[in-house]
Parts: C-alpha cells; structure tokens; sequence
C-alpha cells in the first residue's frame, strides 16, 4: 500500500536558480456540482480562503514563504517532476545535527517548485490537499477548520470515508469543529457525537496524544466511525521532542485501512514534519531506505511533498528538520556524524 512514488529517484541539478518577484496563488477547483449542492443548495458564492503561514518564527515572518507562478505549471503535466538538486555554495561545513538541520532547511528553500494544476482532492473548499501519487494517496492535509467549516468539513469526512483525523495544536487551540468539551456538535444534516476518550500511552507514560472516538451521523445515511487524534505537546514552529515517539504514532497512521486527514494551524509545519515521517517509515518499509543516500532520499520526498501540498513551506523551520533527521538516523542507523557528513556533501558545503 501507498507505493507508487518510492522509486523515484533525483540525480540532477538545477543551475543559477532565481527566486520570481511576483508570485501568485493559484485558486484550487471547487468541488463537483453534486457535492457543491449539499454544502451550498442555493448556489451562493464561496470564498476560498488561503491557509495562514504556520509558526512564528522570525526566519519564516521575515521570509514569506514563495508560492510559484502558473508560468511553471506545465512543468509537471503529464510527466514526471523534473529532476533537482540545491546550487553549490561556498558556505562553511557544519558540526552538528542540528546545525546540519538548518544547512538542510536553508538549501531547500532555495529550489523553487513547480505547482500542480488543480488537486485530486474533491475538497478544495477546505484547501485539502493530497499527498502521494494518484491512486496511491498516503495522507491528506488542511488547515485548521473553522466551526462555520463544520458542514462541508464534515460531508468531506463522509463521502471519502476517512477514518482518522489528526489534530496538532497545543492544548486549547484545537479548535471547535468536532465535539470536545460537549458531547455533540450538530449543523444542518450532520451530527457529530463524542463516544469516548482516552491518553495514549507508552511504557506506562502518558502522552499528550488523546484519542476521540466520534460517530458521525447525516440524516438517512448510516452513521460512521472516526477516530480524532489530538497532539497537544507539539509546540507552533518546533518539532516533536521524541522522534521514538512520533515514529510508533506514524506506524498507526500507516495501518488504517484509509489514508488519514492531517491538520494543525496552518497544515504546513508540524503536518508536514507528520508526513515526512510517515513517508520515511513507508520508504524503509519498501525497502528503499538505505545509509548512502538517507538525506538526499528525504530531501527529495520533502520536494515532492511540497508540490503535493502546493507551498514551499511545508515542513517550515529548522527544527522540524531536525526531527526529520533525527528520525532517519533511527530508520537507518546512520551517527550523527554520518548523517552530517551526508548534509553538508548535499548542500555543497566545504572546509
């Protein structure tokens, strides 16, 4: 399952890449008419608005993230993504992990990324992007809902019969599109009803990661079972503190019959972080995850993941980096030192 892309490969470079100064979100299509008159019977407008840039950090505000123009968009119709690596610099070799990380994040930023046109998703209202190959989707990402979201957000859940939802805010900001503190949340034809609750748990610790059991229910429809995970230990901006953690949540994600629905605030960084695990995880498990080129697979994954996701930013700061890192020195074996070596020969970095 959630094969098709793992084979891929990148082996070329793209020289003297020029950032665009005028750069343009393209509006992803509306859903089928069909399910457009569920959610909208008297065919009034919708406004389609733009996921929020995720994080805080200074690096992100004072660098806004680029969207590319759809001057670029032929480049990935009907073929292959075109093959990409990041410009040699003459900039110092790192020491460490986490210094390795920022190189990293730094050199990507710099390979601008054609943008799909359109989105498999049929749930665009809600900026529900795709990640995967067509036919072969591994997850899915949006921003955070807003109640006035509930209806189509839900109706979504429904006809793509997803099972899991996994919500990553710290703890009161996980928004009030499902039923947390109440029992029941309720708006035109769906209800959404809170059956249980519990912690998860690893070796006798409790972990910031709850799990909701929901029944959602559209009047003459049979109800449906969703799973909602809540992560409130994963702050804005950063990454999650325990890679060993966050690998055995990822490996439950991957066991669902279905492909599940990830979000945080903005369904950029930490989301992203989330499926480059996942991806990592489903790599290996291919047997495609291998010491010679682990930081050269990621980063091409990261590139893809972002076309996916149509933003540049998905996986945002250098920290998130690092728990990517982090995660594929224990998915490999790799040291430290290895992994940082691997690092700065990718980014052209030298003594």
């Amino acid at each position: 399952m959630y094969q098709g892309r793992l084979a891929s490969g990148v082996n070329g470079a793209i020289d003297d890449i020029l950032y665009r100064d005028a750069v343009h979100r393209v509006p992803p299509p509306l859903m089928g008419d069909e399910v457009i008159d569920r959610i909208n019977p008297d065919h009034k407008p919708m406004a389609i608005v733009p996921p929020l840039q995720e994080g805080p950090s200074s690096a992100e505000s004072e660098n806004p993230g680029r969207q590319v123009t759809s001057e670029t968009q032929s480049a990935v119709q009907g073929r292959s993504l075109p093959e990409r690596t990041v410009e040699k610099t003459d900039k110092e070799k790192v020491d460490t992990l986490r210094d390795a990380a920022g190189a990293m994040w730094g050199a990507l930023r710099s390979v601008p990324l054609p943008q799909k046109t359109g989105n498999r998703a049929s749930g665009n209202i809600l900026n529900i992007h795709d990640i995967g190959d067509p036919g072969d989707i591994f997850a899915r990402v949006c921003s955070k809902p807003d109640l006035d979201e509930f209806f189509p957000f839900w109706n979504f859940i429904l006809k793509e019969q997803i099972p899991v939802i996994v919500n990553i805010n710290e703890e009161g900001l996980s928004g009030d599109y499902f039923p947390d503190q109440s029992q029941i949340i309720s708006s035109g034809s769906i209800t959404v009803t809170k059956k249980t609750s519990e912690s998860l748990r690893s070796e006798n610790i409790p972990r910031k990661i709850e799990k909701i059991k929901l029944r959602v229910k559209e009047v003459g429809q049979p109800s449906f079972r969703v799973k909602l995970y809540k992560i409130t230990d994963w702050p804005d901006g950063s990454g999650y503190s325990n890679s060993k953690r966050i690998i055995h949540f990822c490996k439950k994600l991957i066991s669902q019959r279905r492909p599940p629905l990830i979000h945080c605030q903005a369904g950029l960084g930490r989301s992203g972080a989330l499926v480059l695990v996942m991806n990592l995880l489903l790599l290996e498990g291919a047997g495609l995850l291998n010491k010679e080129t682990g930081v050269a697979k990621l980063a091409e994954l990261i590139n893809q993941a972002r076309v996916d996701r149509n933003d540049d930013r998905f996986v945002t700061t250098p920290d998130q980096f690092y728990l990517l890192l982090r995660v594929l020195k224990r998915l490999t074996g790799l040291s430290s030192s290895e992994l940082v070596d691997q690092v700065n020969n990718y980014c052209g970095l030298e003594d």
